[in-house]
């Protein structure tokens, strides 16, 4: 099986979504052709919007801004990955950190590596860290889930 036959075997089993941004910064081709193939895996932005503020809230509280503020384009979808992530295992509003269902467990795929010591600015992975979220890469999860390449 394909890389991208299994991606979009994930998406027909709502196992993989994305949000708004992540399909707007996306210039894979392939991935473009899959957004448009696959609309049901893009998160609308309104359906989230109580979790992208209280992310805002909280990340910031605990210093770990994934944006930089010299440079408000860049990485734009990050902080959206998280949220997703956060709103499909409907962490409490009032708390991030609280789940209201164990068994709601999500995963975020990227490709950083945690931001060490002293860095200007966090990575994925250090936010990650911070609300409890599994973070991996495309690697892991093929591999995780049988496939070779």
């Amino acid at each position: 099986m394909s890389v991208w036959r299994f991606v979009e075997e994930l998406v027909d089993d709502r196992r993989l979504f994305a949000s708004e941004e992540v399909k707007e910064e996306a210039s894979n081709p392939e991935l473009v052709d899959l957004f448009t193939r696959k609309p049901e895996m893009v998160v609308d932005l309104a359906s989230v919007q109580l979790y992208v503020n209280r992310f805002i809230i909280e990340s910031a509280q605990a210093g770990l801004l994934l944006n930089d503020p010299n440079n408000p384009d860049k990485n734009r979808a990050d902080p959206f990955v998280i949220t997703v992530a956060l709103a499909l295992e409907m962490r409490r509003l009032d708390n991030l950190l609280a789940r209201t269902n164990a068994a709601a467990k999500c995963m975020v795929i990227c490709y950083e590596n945690r931001a060490g010591q002293g860095a200007r600015l966090p990575k994925i992975p250090n936010v990650c860290d911070h609300f409890d979220l599994e973070c991996v890469d495309w690697p892991w999860v093929l591999a995780n889930e049988g496939i070779t390449m």
